[in-house]
């Protein structure tokens, strides 16, 4: 069983935009910006590409049937590691609760 993951939404303010804190036990954690929410989405689904997909940046997932790993280029260490569960109900809630950010 993966570590739990826990998202948390920061609105707008005058120094930072919208974004989604994405920590899971053990691991340093994501930032995602709202603007990018359609695009992790569409790569995080997509299990037919198993090669590394640039999210942003330096930031890329790596994405197979039965795990989901969001790393940065230069660190071995991943920010997230997913299980294909914990993977389903993050895609679940990032749509249902965000939609009108897809």
């Amino acid at each position: 069983m993966a570590p739990k993951l826990v998202v948390h939404f920061e609105e707008d303010t005058d120094k930072v935009w919208a974004h989604l804190n994405l920590q899971q036990e053990g691991m340093p954690g994501f930032k995602l910006f709202l603007s990018y929410i359609a695009e992790f989405i569409q790569i995080v689904e997509n299990t037919d590409n198993t090669e590394r997909v640039c999210l942003w940046q330096t930031y890329f997932i790596c994405n197979t049937k039965t795990s989901c790993t969001l790393s940065i280029l230069t660190n071995d260490k991943p920010l997230l590691q997913l299980d294909v569960g914990q993977k389903d109900k993050l895609l679940a809630h990032l749509k249902a609760a965000y939609s009108v950010w897809i």
